[in-house]
């Protein structure tokens, strides 16, 4: 009895020992309960970061622009010289006239030299310039009226002097002194007519401009009608006692009464 019991200890230490081994055994291959979630835990983790990376929009590559041909051509359009495009756009809207019509300093020094012919009674190189000033500026009435007198009086060219004066009265159409040059010149010039009216014209402008009168006298003294002469030159004198009409009216009234 005493050795069955002792056997039977043995034998369930023995088994006990047998089952201690085996559990040890199956519990040492598994994964230590702590590491599973961990690897879970890197896995979840990276999968994570990947689906963000997937997820997140590629930055869109700036398209390269190529190079057009219209602009390239266009460009070299615009880098050509002017030369070779076209005219330049000075050289259209240059004026045909004398560059000197738009410095006033040349225009006036021209009619000093023309002044200065004049009084040194070289009546020819006096109009050639006055003729130049023309063709530049026509504003100058008190000049105009020297040139045509030259014409007039000592040129005895009656025809220039009345182109000159329509091209005064053309610029002028409203001043009672370019009628009055042209009522002068149409009479030098045979034009009775014509010269009656302009000056007709030009009392109606300025009834009190004298050269008119001094002038219109003259129209009626070629047609001999002297009263009608001595009545105008009456009136030039009246307006203007003291200056050059007045002294020529003077003169002509002295003229008739003889």
């Amino acid at each position: 009895m005493q050795k069955f019991t002792i056997f039977t200890v043995f034998l369930v230490i023995i088994v006990a020992l047998g089952l201690a081994g085996a559990y040890r055994q199956g519990y040492l291959g598994k994964k230590s309960p702590q590491e599973t979630p961990k690897e879970t835990s890197n896995q979840i983790t990276d999968q994570w970061v990947k689906d963000a990376e997937e997820k997140q929009p590629k930055a869109e590559e700036e398209p390269k622009v190529e190079p057009q041909e219209d602009a390239i051509s266009q460009s070299k359009e615009e880098e050509q010289p002017v030369e070779e495009v076209g005219k330049a756009p000075e050289e259209e809207a240059k004026p045909t006239t004398n560059p000197d019509a738009y410095n006033p300093a040349a225009v006036k020094m021209m009619k000093d030299i023309a002044l200065s012919y004049i009084e040194e009674e070289e009546y020819e190189q006096a109009v050639n310039l006055g003729e130049q000033v023309a063709d530049l500026s026509l504003d100058d009435l008190g000049f105009f009226t020297k040139i045509i007198w030259i014409y007039v009086d000592k040129l005895q060219d009656s025809e220039k002097a009345v182109k000159l004066a329509l091209l005064v009265k053309e610029a002028n159409p409203s001043s009672a002194q370019a009628l009055s040059m042209l009522g002068w010149a149409y009479l030098a010039a045979g034009q009775k007519t014509e010269s009656f009216n302009a000056l007709s014209e030009g009392i109606n402008l300025d009834p009190k401009f004298a050269s008119l009168y001094l002038n219109l006298g003259d129209y009626y003294r070629s047609a001999e009608k002297y009263d009608q002469a001595i009545e105008n030159y009456h009136k030039a004198y009246q307006l203007d006692a003291d200056g050059a009409m007045g002294k020529l009216a003077s003169e002509r009234i002295l003229q008739l009464n003889q």
